[in-house]
């Protein structure tokens, strides 16, 4: 039972490393440096609708897979 849960969030990380890499690619820039540049920003793109989706779904993203790879590591 214990490897098909370690099987299934491995998928589970490799799907959101994905994603991630998607934002990652759009943005040249990993979650950390966005979140620094994206709150010190004053341009109005900041606040478009695809920006500040972007953050949140990114944010997501990142707090899901640190959740994944500490249950995986409890394992």
């Amino acid at each position: 039972m214990q490897n098909f849960v370690k099987d299934a969030l491995f998928l589970q990380l490799q799907e959101v490393n994905k994603k991630i890499v998607l934002f990652e690619g759009k943005y040249s820039k990993q979650f950390q440096d966005f979140k620094r540049s994206w709150r010190k920003q004053r341009d109005p793109k900041k606040y478009s609708y695809e920006t500040e989706s972007d953050f949140f779904d990114w944010e997501v993203l990142e707090e899901q897979k640190r959740d994944i790879m500490s249950v995986l590591q409890s394992l």
